[in-house]
């Protein structure tokens, strides 16, 4: 197994001319750990992922990979391999040697070049496509090339930049597969970029989840996705999303725009009480609710249900279970979140 490196990043700044597009922030990838960086197009992801890599330029701070501080070295001595979104192989060499290219250039022997093209290949599952060149391979097969190249290296740092956002949703789900493997027997500090909430609940040991080029929570998937740390976490975070209700708490009940109880709460003020949609249940002893639209998923059926002063809420259902006559919303003890109506930050509840 690769030798893990720890990536630790000292008050981080990007700035193209005047405009700040990361304000400095502190951040640190456990050695040996699968981080995915996940938000919104724009978000500053990868550019956090390229300041890393060595492909833009620090504008305030330091990195320091396995104790080295790297932020003024060229990629190549940053001990790091870049997996893109654009597999960028060379059309007119074989798979083989398009793994391989790295190690040619740095002046590695033949014959231990061949074996550690094997070996990666072995690793990735294209032992047998090496002759092939990448014309003749599908896209999941490509990627697999793209991820080959950089393991070869035996790089202490693997980043990824949306690796699987031109792969078909079939193929993705098996790559994600592949990719929890690899890691698993290699062991290299992983950086994976995406704004895909499906890989990176599956696929991290540590999310961090970015808007805006800040940084709104860093966490396991379970914490990310059962304790979000703000409203922006709870709506990007579930499909579909947490619902988010604007109420009022009077320390009793907390109560919709036009006065109506939505469920008892002690909380008094402002707030945006959030439910997710497989938490909801739907009663007759609820607040309200007007259907809107449904969609049947075959496991399960999403329905968008009006409430008494507006506001929508979805409710998840196993397929095949009816809806109350009058559909109330139940929200069970332990499944409501409470964030501040102002600035979005998750209440204790």
């Amino acid at each position: 197994m690769t030798q893990a490196a720890e990536i630790a990043l000292k008050g981080v700044a990007k700035r193209f001319g005047t405009t700040e597009v990361l304000p400095p922030l502190d951040l640190t990838f456990t050695a040996g750990a699968f981080t995915v960086i996940l938000g919104p197009s724009g978000c500053g992801k990868s550019t956090l992922l390229n300041l890393i890599a060595g492909l833009e330029a620090v504008s305030g701070g330091e990195i320091e990979i396995g104790g080295r501080k790297v932020q003024d070295l060229p990629p190549r001595a940053r001990g790091c391999a870049m997996v893109f979104q654009s597999y960028a192989l060379y059309p007119h060499m074989t798979a083989g040697d398009n793994i391989g290219y790295p190690l040619k250039v740095a002046g590695v022997p033949r014959r231990e070049r061949m074996a550690r093209i094997a070996e990666a290949a072995r690793v990735v599952g294209l032992g047998d496509y090496l002759a092939r060149r990448p014309s003749e391979l599908s896209g999941g097969q490509r990627q697999r090339v793209a991820i080959a190249r950089a393991i070869v290296r035996a790089p202490q740092v693997m980043l990824f930049d949306e690796p699987l956002s031109n792969l078909d949703a079939l193929l993705r789900h098996e790559t994600r597969a592949e990719l929890a493997d690899l890691h698993r027997r290699i062991g290299a500090t992983t950086v994976f970029v995406t704004h895909d909430q499906a890989e990176a609940l599956t696929l991290a040991d540590q999310i961090v989840v970015m808007n805006a080029g800040r940084v709104e929570q860093i966490g396991t998937p379970a914490d990310i996705y059962h304790r979000p740390a703000t409203r922006f976490v709870a709506s990007f975070i579930g499909h579909p999303p947490m619902s988010l209700i604007a109420a009022t708490g009077d320390g009793t009940w907390l109560r919709l725009g036009d006065g109506s109880p939505l469920v008892a709460s002690a909380h008094q003020g402002q707030v945006l009480a959030g439910v997710r949609p497989e938490a909801a249940v739907l009663d007759g002893g609820g607040a309200p609710l007007v259907p809107l639209h449904r969609e049947d998923l075959g496991s399960h059926v999403v329905q968008v249900f009006r409430l008494a002063d507006g506001q929508t809420v979805a409710v998840q259902s196993p397929a095949g279970r009816p809806v109350p006559a009058e559909a109330g919303l139940g929200i069970p003890d332990g499944a409501l979140h409470l964030f501040d109506a102002e600035t979005g930050i998750r209440l204790v509840s």
